[in-house]
């Protein structure tokens, strides 16, 4: 490959945009589009080909010409075997522009601009467990390899909306404004989901060495805990709602059945912090 030269008028690349994004940025800026730069590169000869769309090729030609680091476009693609989607940025980050990529760190709210990171970006400022919340979620939960859509994101969703009553509920988006049920319950079902990140939880929730009284009094205890702060919280459904993925990690923890990897069989990803609690003890 030849040297690539950058494209006369630049646009800055914003931290975890994804390389399709930045390409029709930088090519709009230019008065062009992305399959003709691209058509030209390959037909001036400086590439022959730019092989896959996130191929290390094609990612390095839009580095040189946007001039960009070595670290632009560089965001994991798949964290714990679950993927790390392309989604929308922060609006109000991007100074209105449409910009998409890839946030693995990132729940659902925007902490600098108390947006609520959906199709509509409503805001969160007046709803302040929700932000409170997200900063959490980077702080506990995010490190431990959970993305914002995880599964045990999308169990502790169904958890909290079972166990936050509906006049809580109503109750907050009178004082916040926001309609969407989702932001309202976001404290909660980051306390729920930190509860499945815990080895020390969900170990003997999960234990096939405890009997099935056992291990639901340590769920309940635990549910309890997360949602303290709700008024007339109701524990039991969201225990309801966890119960069947406990359950079945249980299962997956009894002696080996046929040999068969137990971790691609946990479709819900809490396996490895049962295990960790096993390994610890």
């Amino acid at each position: 490959m030849t040297t690539v030269q950058p494209l006369p008028l630049r646009v800055r690349v914003f931290a975890g945009e994804d390389v399709d994004s930045y390409a029709r940025r930088l090519a709009a800026r230019n008065y062009t589009t992305v399959s003709d730069i691209e058509h030209a590169l390959k037909s001036e000869g400086a590439v022959s080909s730019l092989g896959p769309k996130r191929g290390r090729l094609r990612l390095q030609v839009w580095r040189d010409l946007g001039v960009l680091s070595p670290h632009a476009f560089a965001s994991a693609v798949s964290v714990e075997r679950h993927p790390v989607r392309v989604r929308k940025l922060c609006l109000l980050c991007t100074h209105g522009e449409v910009v998409y990529g890839r946030m693995p760190q990132v729940g659902l709210v925007c902490v600098k601009h108390h947006r609520w990171l959906s199709t509509s970006e409503p805001s969160v400022m007046h709803l302040e467990a929700a932000w409170r919340a997200e900063r959490f979620f980077r702080r506990k939960i995010a490190p431990s390899g959970v993305l914002y859509d995880a599964p045990i994101m999308q169990i502790a969703l169904h958890a909290a909306v079972a166990g936050v009553p509906g006049d809580v509920v109503e109750a907050r988006r009178q004082v916040s404004g926001v309609e969407e049920v989702h932001p309202l319950v976001y404290a909660e079902q980051v306390a729920i989901a930190r509860m499945l990140c815990r080895p020390d939880i969900v170990g003997p929730a999960t234990s096939p060495e405890f009997d099935i009284h056992e291990r639901h009094e340590v769920a309940r205890v635990a549910f309890d805990a997360a949602l303290a702060d709700v008024r007339g919280a109701r524990g039991w459904a969201a225990h309801r709602e966890v119960d069947t993925a406990l359950s079945r990690i249980t299962e997956l923890r009894r002696p080996y059945r046929d040999g068969t990897d137990t971790y691609e069989q946990d479709e819900y990803g809490i396996l490895r912090f049962a295990l960790a609690h096993a390994t610890a003890s």
